[in-house]
């Protein structure tokens, strides 16, 4: 009797060592050096930026997300920068990764792609990197990087904050690389916005961005501006700003673009072979303007 209690309870140990071993891998398996969407005819990307507020805001907008990505099957989370307000995080057991970042996103089933924004850079950058072995969800492996979905979508995540010519030199050369059907820049500030507070402002910035990214995407999404904008096709590339994340709205003055909108919400990328098609969601789930653009 005592034998066949030992061995079950022997049973029991291994049994739940295993349970956890399987739930381990199925938690970092995001992490795995497999591209997603490597055997996929499309590829359907959420992005959104200058979210990190913590706010009621923030949260009706992770929850259009939620929903959203569990009805389209998103394959990754875009982060436009200032993901933490209002100055970053001074470690990287910071409570705010936490209140900012997992809280709100708990419910989605997607990484997320980080890039820096000017409030991100206020804290420890590091920590951010630091971050990316602690969280499955988070993925900021640098500054910035390149990151590949298959054959179909390749994204450049720009330092837009700190772009510099050493930044500019890498990005052309990671472009040339590339064989992506879809090549898509990624940077905190916008080159182009109709925003009230931002159509004038950093030229040098815009300008050194604007040598590396004209003609040679298909298109670059920012935020920084906090609202909803596609501003159509400029010197070759599409212009996206997708900032209603979570912060406070800014005006948008009268303009000509195809879409503008003081609103909360989040861009959604689907990519095919074919054709790209983007739509722009409120923070109640409402499409507010879609446009599919052939390659």
């Amino acid at each position: 009797m005592a034998l066949s209690r030992s061995k079950s309870l022997r049973f029991l140990f291994v049994a739940i060592v295993i349970g956890i071993a399987l739930l381990l891998i199925r938690q970092y398996s995001r992490k795995a050096e497999i591209p997603i969407g490597s055997g996929s005819s499309q590829v359907v990307l959420a992005a959104l930026g200058d979210s990190g507020t913590g706010g009621e805001a923030q949260l009706k907008v992770a929850d259009s997300l939620r929903r959203i990505c569990e009805e389209q099957n998103c394959d990754a989370v875009i982060l436009l920068g200032d993901v933490i307000y209002d100055k970053g995080v001074e470690s990287v057991d910071d409570l705010q990764f936490k209140t900012k970042f997992e809280i709100p996103y708990k419910a989605i089933d997607a990484p997320f792609y980080i890039a820096l924004g000017n409030h991100d850079h206020f804290g420890c950058v590091d920590c951010y990197i630091q971050y990316d072995s602690k969280s499955p969800k988070w993925e900021f492996p640098n500054y910035y990087y390149r990151h590949s979905f298959g054959s179909l979508v390749d994204i450049f995540v720009l330092d837009t904050d700190n772009f510099s010519k050493d930044q500019a030199a890498w990005l052309e050369q990671e472009t040339k690389k590339s064989t992506a059907a879809w090549k898509i820049a990624v940077g905190h500030h916008p080159i182009y916005t109709n925003s009230k507070q931002y159509s004038k402002a950093y030229p040098e910035k815009k300008a050194l961005l604007s040598s590396s990214v004209c003609y040679n995407f298909d298109l670059y999404l920012s935020g920084h501006t906090h609202g909803l904008e596609d501003l159509g096709e400029i010197c070759g590339v599409r212009h996206i700003v997708s900032g209603g994340g979570g912060g406070d709205l800014y005006e948008i003055i009268p303009n000509q673009s195809p879409f503008s909108a003081e609103s909360y919400g989040l861009l959604l990328i689907k990519a095919q072979t074919d054709s790209i098609t983007l739509f722009f969601y409120n923070e109640r789930g409402e499409i507010l303007y879609s446009v599919k653009t052939p390659k």
